[in-house]
């Protein structure tokens, strides 16, 4: 890319038209919007910034197209001078995909940094897509400084709170102890969009120190968003918003009179088991599938496992077997935890080639005590009335066609859920 005979002038002055022709010499993929080029102009202007737009609005477009913009303005001050970018993510999980969005520029060296990968190990690059806490480790090493780059992205930049890695980045930035030297700082965009606190100490400030607040761990003197009214309109046209939206939230869950009868029951099959372990008093004090409990469980096995105790590590298998999903049964289906944990032991069981006869009465008592609660389930099952009420708000909403999201905070397979998605083929499921 010749540099030498491309203005900036539309990037940097609102009177210079940013013509399809102009997008053509900057290899741009596309021509922005009119909304994304204000915010482009905005954060220019403004210098440090943090842009927010709503979802789908191409947050990570404009991020790149300013990626290009700081790349072509070091290359015309000197052709011979290198650059470096970081997109920082806080989930692994997009790197690629933020990557790809910067490759579709055009121009720029993108490299991803892998799980395997340190980021001063990765040169001749213009633009590292990283987790911040690889930064953060090279940081903390002296491996890499500050002053070695010339632009920081903070992709879903209202993780700055506490002592997330983008907070510790930014200690090297603002606090003059943490400052490697007294090189020129790198220019900082951050992307959202939401600007939200989550901090405890942060929940009861007004939404005004909020912003501050983030502003300042930013080192940003503006939130840019769109303004322009012809714009607002745009974006409006092109990124459909949700009217009306409704926030609804779930009671405490009430459960029907059989519910605790088949816990107590659960519970018997394992304080059975318990009574034939070793140094059992260790488990007095955890409530039946705690953490605790769970933990204690795990480490008297270990100490079984030092000393060759086989019978004694076999019944420390089926405790952990019957516990570590005891949790699911206050959230979950009753009689799909009891069916999967039955599947667990089975699996167990028949891993010995030569089962020992401990082994043998164990897997005997626990699967009659699950065959027998997962009999009387059927004929009087239970009831969980946080499954039902999201069952209803997916009858309420998903068959008219509203777009909306649901939030769940549980990690869940449920039968009733299944079901009313296989009775309903018109939705299309992610």
């Amino acid at each position: 890319m010749d540099v030498s005979n491309i203005s900036l002038g539309p990037f940097e002055d609102d009177s210079q038209p940013w013509t399809e022709e102009y997008s053509k010499s900057l290899n741009l993929t596309y021509h922005p919007r009119n909304y994304q080029i204000e915010i482009i102009r905005d954060t220019i202007r403004n210098k440090n910034s943090i842009v927010c737009l709503r979802t789908g609005s191409g947050k990570t477009y404009i991020a790149s197209v300013l990626i290009k913009y700081f790349y072509i303005k070091k290359l015309k001050e000197n052709p011979e001078a290198k650059f470096l970018a970081f997109f920082f993510v806080p989930r692994k999980a997009i790197r690629l995909q933020q990557a790809q969005a910067i490759v579709d520029i055009g121009n720029l060296r993108v490299q991803v940094c892998e799980d395997d990968q340190r980021v001063d190990q990765l040169p001749n690059n213009h633009v590292i897509v990283s987790t911040p806490q690889k930064v953060v480790n090279c940081l903390d090493k002296n491996t890499i400084q500050l002053s070695q780059i010339d632009l920081m992205i903070f992709d879903e930049c209202h993780n700055t709170i506490g002592r997330n890695p983008y907070c510790e980045i930014m200690k090297y930035y603002l606090c003059p102890i943490r400052q490697q030297t007294n090189g020129p700082k790198p220019s900082i965009i951050g992307l959202t969009a939401t600007i939200s606190a989550k901090a405890a100490d942060e929940k009861n400030d007004t939404i005004e120190q909020n912003l501050i607040n983030l502003c300042s761990k930013l080192g940003c003197y503006l939130i840019s968003t769109v303004c322009d009214p012809n714009n607002i309109d745009e974006i409006n046209q092109k990124i459909s918003r949700p009217q009306n939206d409704q926030f609804e939230y779930v009671l405490p869950v009430e459960y029907n009179p059989y519910f605790h009868g088949y816990l107590e029951a659960y519970k018997a099959i394992i304080q059975q088991i318990i009574v034939h372990l070793d140094n059992r008093q260790t488990l007095d004090e955890h409530q039946i599938g705690s953490l605790g409990f769970i933990q204690q469980v795990i480490n008297l096995k270990h100490s079984f496992e030092c000393q060759g105790k086989t019978d004694s590590i076999i019944i420390s298998d089926y405790l952990l077997l019957l516990t570590k999903k005891y949790s699911a049964l206050y959230d979950l289906p009753f009689d799909r935890v009891l069916v999967y944990v039955r599947q667990q032991i089975v699996d167990y069981y028949r891993a010995y080639e030569q089962s020992p006869p401990i082994n043998d009465l164990l897997f005997e008592y626990c699967t009659l005590g699950l065959n027998s609660l997962i009999q009387k389930h059927s004929e009087n099952p239970t009831t969980n009335s946080k499954l039902n009420h999201l069952v209803n708000l997916l009858s309420r909403y998903a068959p008219t066609g509203q777009k909306g999201l649901i939030l769940v905070q549980t990690t869940f397979f449920a039968k009733t859920l299944y079901d009313f998605i296989n009775d309903h083929p018109e939705l299309t499921v992610k």
